[in-house]
């Protein structure tokens, strides 16, 4: 199985896909169905409308696995592959910088004539690979209706053209114009004109398309002046008239898919010509113009069409074009439904999802606008004021952050006795709470212990006096920071198990899981090894196929838990199934719940196991007995032929074979051998129990020569031999040696080669030497 990947492996493969995929983007319809995947997702970034567009076109309405579930009541679907997106996971460091002159931005100097310096917490970039999934991977409550697409009433039509000449930059008129030109932009008079006669969806088109143009204007405008004002700024290159056009297509598209207003089908048909020879940047840069110049498109044109709406009463219940926005919320005061909100500290725009009191104080749970569930929630006061960030549970999280802080201002100074070696001895619990760092979930590291733990691909944290952490994320983080480090304690615990060094830290055995009186799961994973690589995440068919069996000696018991509240069996496994693979407790030490693993359920003084297999769980009712042997795993290479057909040999016994559900069939001729069946296969065994083989095992020389023949009796000539030499001999002995030398048959004697041409065989050791020794 190939090494798991850390984060920045998974981030650097995922952003080198982007890439591949931009590279792609222009053949075929591909570049069509990227437009109406970003129309669908206009607040997502390039890279990630790009990884939706490349994983799901499809997709309509993205969102994390515990979003579905806690906010939609909806669940995904079992076996659905979650969409690979990019989220921001930004960190705080301080540093010692230069007091500026808030006026003149000059360094503020001291008495003695020395540059005064400040310490100021700064804000540093890093993302992460998350999951999401689109509705159409879930299952559960229904979504509430979405508004529907531009009809073409009348009415509707007019509300539209209106937010979209509001939405403009610059005055829109419908004139008379040349049948050949449905519009224009006039950039120095600063003015739109749309040919008047054309159809409402003909000029809604038009309109967006010359309103592109005119932002993409506005904008070549600005960066020029933004050169000129530089000292020394390098001249933009002029975009061409192909790109500008490509540029204004694409928005118009996008803007018009995302408002189900069908489009000319040839209207992006020059899109693969216009790429060609292009480098990689200059594309990319194009695609960033599209996707932010639509996105302030629809923004607007939406919070217009609401304002208009409202304006003149009209009542779109039944059908409406565009979403309703919510109103916005009052300055310095956060509402239930307020949005747009910014938070000190934290990029970009959140928004309301949720409310609660917590000791007669209501609080805000904010969601990201543009990353949503993809990145941590805030929580914030009534003021807006920050509380608590880096929030995934929600207003649990809260609640925790307050009772750790009740624990905290309750904490005895004393000495904290642990049970298990520290990960550093060389730094104690009080150098860290003295530091000013307390939480104990953090064990505290020295500079270079930290580097031997990074070195072995453990999470490393740096700690700050003012009683918070930050996640390392190269290596150097850690040489460049002059504080303490740490390590989670579950982690350091995780690694002593492995280390072998756990008879301080004792696990429910599977034995007390079994003796257990109340209701309780265990889970079973496969044991390391590559002898159990054919068992590793595959399923029940795949085990079967290969003529293999699930048992129990090839796993380990990792992890087992009571129930706390009643459920099915059904219910408890899935349960179980989405547990395991989204939020398992800390102290689970095994890998995510997956394909191969066995679920044990105890309920009421009954034991199920259940293997995890590729769609469903499969229970094994036989999981704990001994495992029968299987005769293909003895099979000698040689086979015995009887009148009834021709059978492999197994080196298993009678009482073997019965315990594996083969039943006696019939014997060889001479009796050596039983062949055994099980109804649809059958084999040949040794049979024990003849007189003639317990003679054999007494009297012959050599072991290679037990084959129901007495083989070391005299012959023939021998006897004739010792009548010769006058040695008496008996008369029965002749007569038994006549018949023995008979019954060998006309083919061996066919076969049989001269003996002059016979290789010389190898002898296996005669029982008299082994004797001897």
């Amino acid at each position: 199985m190939a090494e798991k990947q850390n984060h920045k492996e998974r981030l650097k493969e995922i952003t080198d896909s982007i890439e591949t995929g931009i590279k792609e983007l222009f053949e075929s319809d591909k570049y069509k169905s990227y437009l109406q995947t970003m129309s669908r997702f206009h607040k997502y970034s390039l890279n990630n409308t790009l990884l939706i567009s490349m994983q799901k076109p499809d997709a309509t309405l993205v969102a994390g696995f515990n979003k579905w579930r806690d906010g939609f009541s909806r669940f995904v679907k079992k076996g659905e592959k979650g969409i690979k997106i990019i989220a921001p996971t930004p960190y705080k460091i301080k540093e010692e910088l230069e007091k500026l002159d808030p006026q003149t931005k000059a360094p503020i100097l001291d008495a003695n004539g020395k540059v005064q310096t400040e310490e100021v917490e700064v804000q540093i970039p890093m993302f992460r690979v998350v999951s999401v999934f689109d509705v159409s991977q879930t299952e559960g409550e229904p979504l509430p209706t979405l508004a529907s697409n531009l009809t073409g009433n009348v009415e509707q039509f007019e509300v539209f053209m209106e937010a979209i000449k509001r939405t403009s930059p610059v005055p829109i008129e419908i004139i008379p114009l040349p049948k050949d030109t449905d519009g224009y932009y006039h950039t120095e008079k600063k003015r739109i004109a749309i040919r008047e006669g054309m159809s409402e969806v003909q000029t809604v088109s038009a309109a967006i398309h010359e309103v592109a143009h005119s932002l993409l204007h506005n904008r070549e405008v600005e960066k020029e002046l933004q050169t000129q004002q530089g000292e020394n700024a390098k001249p933009n290159k002029p975009k061409n008239r192909n790109t500008e056009e490509v540029e204004a297509e694409s928005i118009s598209f996008a803007v018009c898919s995302y408002y189900g207003i069908q489009t000319a089908e040839n209207s992006l048909g020059y899109i693969a010509s216009w790429s060609k020879g292009k480098e990689l940047a200059e594309i990319r840069a194009s695609l960033e113009t599209i996707n932010k110049t639509s996105s302030e498109l629809i923004t607007g044109i939406d919070t217009h069409f609401a304002e208009i709406v409202k304006e003149r009463g009209i009542d779109l219940t039944a059908e409406t074009s565009v979403p309703e926005q919510a109103p916005d919320p009052n300055k310095g005061q956060i509402t239930e439904d307020g949005y747009n909100i910014e938070v000190d500290g934290h990029i970009g725009t959140w928004y309301v999802i949720d409310t609660e009191v917590v000791n007669s104080t209501k609080y805000f749970l904010l969601e990201h606008e543009e990353h949503g569930d993809g990145a941590a929630c805030v929580i914030v006061d009534g003021d807006g004021k920050l509380v608590l960030d880096d929030v995934w549970n929600g207003f649990d999280d809260l609640k925790e952050h307050f009772e750790s802080r009740a624990a905290e201002e309750q904490r005895i100074d004393e000495p904290i006795q642990h049970d298990y070696p520290m990960p550093d001895p060389t730094v104690s619990i009080d150098d860290r709470n003295a530091y000013g760092y307390t939480a104990d979930e953090l064990l505290p590291l020295s500079k270079e212990r930290a580097a031997e733990l990074w070195e072995q691909d453990l999470t490393v944290y740096l700690l700050y006096e003012d009683n918070t952490e930050a996640m390392a994320f190269d290596r150097e983080d850690i040489d460049n920071h002059d504080g303490l480090f740490s390590i989670e304690k579950t982690d350091w615990l995780a690694l002593q198990e492995r280390e072998g060094n756990s008879k301080s830290f004792p696990d429910m055995s599977e034995q007390l899981f079994l003796e257990r009186t109340d209701n309780a799961f265990a889970i079973y994973q496969l044991k390391d090894g590559a002898e159990l690589r054919d068992y590793r995440f595959e399923g029940l068919d795949w085990i079967n196929s290969k003529r293999l069996t699930v048992e129990h000696d090839n796993y380990n018991f990792v992890y087992s838990e009571p129930f706390t509240n009643y459920a099915t069996q059904r219910d408890r496994l899935e349960e179980i199934w989405e547990r395991f693979n989204n939020d398992h407790p800390a102290d689970f030490k095994g890998h995510s719940l997956s394909v191969s693993d066995i679920v044990a359920i105890k309920q009421s003084g009954v034991v199920t196991y259940h293997y995890c297999d590729s769609f469903d769980f499969v229970e094994l009712p036989q999981f704990l007995e001994p495992t029968p042997l299987v005769p293909d795993s003895f099979v000698t290479g040689e086979r015995i032929d009887t009148p009834r057909g021709s059978f492999s040999l197994t080196t298993m016994t009678k009482e073997q074979m019965e315990q594996a559900g083969y039943g006696y069939h019939h014997s060889s001729d001479n009796g050596a051998y039983l062949i055994m069946g099980n109804g649809t296969r059958a084999f040949a065994i040794r049979n024990e129990d003849t007189p003639l083989r317990t003679a054999e095992l007494s009297t012959e020389q050599n072991y290679n020569q037990i084959d129901d023949i007495i083989n070391n009796q005299p012959t023939v000539a021998q006897l004739e031999e010792e009548a010769k030499s006058g040695t008496p001999i008996s008369l029965m002995d002749l007569l038994d040696a006549t018949r023995r030398e008979e019954k060998q048959s006309v083919m061996e004697q066919l076969v049989a080669k001269p003996p002059q041409t016979q290789e010389k065989s190898k002898k296996a050791p005669s029982k008299g030497t082994e004797m001897e020794l």
